[in-house]
């Protein structure tokens, strides 16, 4: 299976990892209403900021924060002006409309 962007054709992602990443943006997606392709880019951040932006490990969580204080520092991340492992490769894929939908997605949540 093939996955799009909008560069086009980036990799070919086992059908395992589609639907885990849709898996993890479900409830959420289902939960009402929003911007669908956001809740989906936000998925991805499961895996270190927790499902939902809830984290339990050492990274922040994203959820109920602030949209303009986290578009803010993934910008950030994304010129290189703040310390990061792989933040910055993240936020460097996402236009800056599309990093503030994504931000949106984890202010509306609720704290965890």
């Amino acid at each position: 299976m093939r996955v799009r962007t909008r560069q086009g054709v980036l990799a070919t992602a086992p059908p395992v990892v589609l639907c885990a990443l849709l898996a993890l943006a479900g409830p959420a997606i289902a939960a009402g209403g929003g911007d669908t392709q956001a809740e989906l880019w936000a998925a991805g951040c499961a895996a270190c900021h927790g499902t939902h932006g809830a984290s339990v490990g050492g990274f922040p969580s994203l959820a109920g924060r602030d949209a303009s204080e986290l578009l803010a520092l993934m910008l950030k991340q994304r010129a290189g002006q703040a310390d990061s492992t792989i933040m910055h490769q993240h936020a460097r894929g996402f236009s800056e409309s599309e990093l503030a939908r994504i931000a949106a997605v984890f202010a509306a949540r609720p704290k965890p």
